[in-house]
Protein backbone atom coordinates (compact mmCIF):
# COMPACT_ATOMS: atom_id res chain seq x y z
CA UNK A 1 0.00 0.00 0.00
CA UNK A 2 1.33 3.38 -1.01
CA UNK A 3 -0.02 6.75 0.09
CA UNK A 4 0.59 10.20 1.54
CA UNK A 5 0.73 10.39 5.32
CA UNK A 6 -2.36 12.39 6.26
CA UNK A 7 -2.68 11.77 10.01
CA UNK A 8 -0.71 10.13 12.78
CA UNK A 9 -1.51 9.00 16.29
CA UNK A 10 1.53 8.80 18.57
CA UNK A 11 2.55 5.68 20.45
CA UNK A 12 0.10 4.78 23.18
CA UNK A 13 -0.74 1.80 25.35
CA UNK A 14 -4.19 0.26 24.97
CA UNK A 15 -6.01 -2.57 26.67
CA UNK A 16 -6.52 -5.51 24.31
CA UNK A 17 -9.47 -7.81 25.00
CA UNK A 18 -9.60 -6.40 28.52
CA UNK A 19 -6.55 -8.45 29.51
CA UNK A 20 -3.20 -7.13 28.30
CA UNK A 21 -1.59 -3.78 27.60
CA UNK A 22 -0.23 -3.38 24.09
CA UNK A 23 1.62 -0.59 22.27
CA UNK A 24 -0.14 0.90 19.27
CA UNK A 25 0.40 3.59 16.60
CA UNK A 26 -2.17 4.52 13.96
CA UNK A 27 -1.77 6.26 10.60
CA UNK A 28 -4.17 7.59 8.04
CA UNK A 29 -2.93 7.35 4.45
CA UNK A 30 -4.49 9.07 1.47
CA UNK A 31 -4.15 7.95 -2.13
CA UNK A 32 -4.37 10.09 -5.27
CA UNK A 33 -8.13 9.47 -5.53
CA UNK A 34 -8.65 10.97 -2.06
CA UNK A 35 -9.45 7.60 -0.45
CA UNK A 36 -8.21 7.12 3.10
CA UNK A 37 -6.87 3.97 4.72
CA UNK A 38 -6.20 3.40 8.42
CA UNK A 39 -3.01 1.51 9.28
CA UNK A 40 -2.27 0.21 12.78
CA UNK A 41 1.11 -0.87 14.12
CA UNK A 42 0.93 -3.17 17.15
CA UNK A 43 3.47 -4.34 19.74
CA UNK A 44 7.07 -4.55 18.54
CA UNK A 45 6.19 -2.91 15.24
CA UNK A 46 4.80 0.12 17.09
CA UNK A 47 7.85 0.30 19.36
CA UNK A 48 10.25 -0.02 16.40
CA UNK A 49 8.60 2.76 14.38
CA UNK A 50 10.79 5.88 14.26
CA UNK A 51 8.34 8.76 14.37
CA UNK A 52 11.17 11.29 14.65
CA UNK A 53 12.33 10.32 11.17
CA UNK A 54 9.08 11.77 9.78
CA UNK A 55 10.00 15.29 10.91
CA UNK A 56 13.26 15.23 8.94
CA UNK A 57 11.66 14.18 5.65
CA UNK A 58 10.73 16.60 2.89
CA UNK A 59 7.02 16.87 2.29
CA UNK A 60 4.91 15.29 1.06
CA UNK A 61 5.74 12.19 3.11
CA UNK A 62 4.89 9.14 1.02
CA UNK A 63 4.94 5.81 2.85
CA UNK A 64 4.83 2.30 1.40
CA UNK A 65 3.55 -0.41 3.74
CA UNK A 66 4.08 -4.13 3.05
CA UNK A 67 3.30 -7.37 4.87
CA UNK A 68 0.16 -6.21 6.69
CA UNK A 69 -3.05 -8.10 7.47
CA UNK A 70 -6.22 -6.58 6.00
CA UNK A 71 -9.13 -6.34 8.45
CA UNK A 72 -12.31 -4.31 8.77
CA UNK A 73 -12.65 -1.54 11.36
CA UNK A 74 -15.91 0.42 11.69
CA UNK A 75 -17.01 -0.84 8.28
CA UNK A 76 -13.84 0.27 6.50
CA UNK A 77 -10.67 -1.59 5.50
CA UNK A 78 -7.79 -1.41 7.96
CA UNK A 79 -4.24 -2.73 7.77
CA UNK A 80 -2.78 -4.31 10.93
CA UNK A 81 0.90 -5.02 11.40
CA UNK A 82 2.29 -8.56 11.54
CA UNK A 83 5.75 -9.92 12.31
CA UNK A 84 6.54 -9.55 8.58
CA UNK A 85 5.41 -5.90 8.29
CA UNK A 86 7.76 -3.34 6.72
CA UNK A 87 7.42 0.35 5.84
CA UNK A 88 9.42 2.68 3.64
CA UNK A 89 9.45 6.49 3.76
CA UNK A 90 9.53 8.25 0.38
CA UNK A 91 10.66 5.08 -1.43
CA UNK A 92 12.61 5.49 -4.65
CA UNK A 93 10.23 3.48 -6.83
CA UNK A 94 8.40 4.44 -10.05
CA UNK A 95 4.96 4.18 -8.39
CA UNK A 96 5.94 6.93 -5.95
CA UNK A 97 6.52 9.55 -8.67
CA UNK A 98 2.81 10.09 -9.36
CA UNK A 99 2.15 10.55 -5.63
CA UNK A 100 5.00 13.04 -5.21
CA UNK A 101 3.87 15.04 -8.23
CA UNK A 102 0.19 15.05 -7.20
CA UNK A 103 0.71 15.89 -3.52
CA UNK A 104 3.48 18.44 -4.16
CA UNK A 105 0.74 20.81 -5.37
CA UNK A 106 -1.40 20.42 -2.24
CA UNK A 107 -0.76 21.95 1.17
CA UNK A 108 0.68 19.36 3.53
CA UNK A 109 -0.39 19.25 7.12
CA UNK A 110 -0.13 16.02 9.07
CA UNK A 111 -3.10 15.85 11.42
CA UNK A 112 -3.03 14.38 14.90
CA UNK A 113 -5.43 11.43 15.25
CA UNK A 114 -7.37 11.41 18.51
CA UNK A 115 -6.42 8.91 21.17
CA UNK A 116 -8.16 5.55 21.04
CA UNK A 117 -11.42 5.20 22.90
CA UNK A 118 -10.13 2.06 24.61
CA UNK A 119 -7.28 3.73 26.47
CA UNK A 120 -6.16 2.04 29.66
CA UNK A 121 -9.09 1.81 32.06
CA UNK A 122 -9.13 0.34 35.51
CA UNK A 123 -10.70 -3.11 35.86
CA UNK A 124 -13.69 -1.59 37.69
CA UNK A 125 -14.23 0.91 34.85
CA UNK A 126 -14.04 -1.86 32.24
CA UNK A 127 -16.56 -4.00 34.11
CA UNK A 128 -18.93 -1.05 34.52
CA UNK A 129 -18.57 -0.07 30.85
CA UNK A 130 -19.46 -3.57 29.59
CA UNK A 131 -22.12 -4.44 32.18
CA UNK A 132 -25.61 -5.21 30.82
CA UNK A 133 -28.70 -6.67 32.42
CA UNK A 134 -30.20 -9.84 30.96
CA UNK A 135 -33.16 -7.80 29.77
CA UNK A 136 -30.81 -5.38 27.92
CA UNK A 137 -28.95 -8.28 26.32
CA UNK A 138 -32.18 -9.92 25.15
CA UNK A 139 -33.30 -6.62 23.58
CA UNK A 140 -30.05 -6.09 21.67
CA UNK A 141 -29.91 -6.61 17.92
CA UNK A 142 -27.40 -9.48 17.43
CA UNK A 143 -26.32 -8.00 14.09
CA UNK A 144 -25.32 -4.72 15.73
CA UNK A 145 -23.83 -6.12 18.97
CA UNK A 146 -21.52 -9.10 18.61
Amino acid sequence: VLGRLKALQPLEQVMVRGQTLENKIEFMLENIRGEELRITLWGDSARDFDGLALHNLPSPVIIAFAGFRVTEFKGKPNLNSTAASLWYFNPDIPECLAYKHFFAQLPVEIQQLPSSSNVVLSIKEQIKENRRTIHEILCMNPYEHK
